[in-house]
């Protein structure tokens, strides 16, 4: 059974896992760096200025493979979307897929025996584009 996974960054220096949840942060920081999905900028920027600087947080999970067996930790950097100011123009939402139309796809799938393949996208986030700019703090610890 392994331990719950940490909830925040400071809770590395004494979880059982926490060396190998410092590798994962740095490998999402490199996939960023890789991406180029963000510029560091100083506070006082021209860009920032007046601009609402959201801060962000590290999700940690567990990942396994299709036998259950421990596989990997795995770091997320996320920024507080729910900081962000309320545009009255603009949607602020994530799309997901529904469970009703996930279950809609399942049963076709039985129905016509087909096959299912499953793929992990590592950061698929960071390929997305945004028509505008988010500022956001640097991660604890970094």
């Amino acid at each position: 059974m392994l331990p719950p996974a940490p909830k925040w960054h400071h809770e590395l220096k004494s979880h059982p896992f926490g060396a190998l949840f410092e590798q994962a942060e740095l490998s999402h920081l490199q996939s960023h760096k890789e991406m180029r999905s963000w510029t560091e900028i100083d506070r006082e920027d021209p860009h920032a200025k007046g601009k609402q600087i959201l801060d962000c947080m590290w999700v940690y999970i567990y990942k396994f493979d299709k036998h259950g067996r421990f596989q990997k930790c795995k770091a997320r950097l996320v920024v507080r979307g729910d900081q962000q100011a309320k545009s009255r123009t603009e949607d602020t939402y994530a799309a997901t897929l529904a469970g009703r139309s996930f279950r809609v796809l399942m049963a076709i799938a039985a129905r016509f025996d087909l096959e299912l393949i499953q793929y992990d996208v590592v950061n698929a986030f960071a390929n997305a584009e945004l028509p505008y700019d988010v500022f956001m703090s640097l991660p604890q610890g970094y």
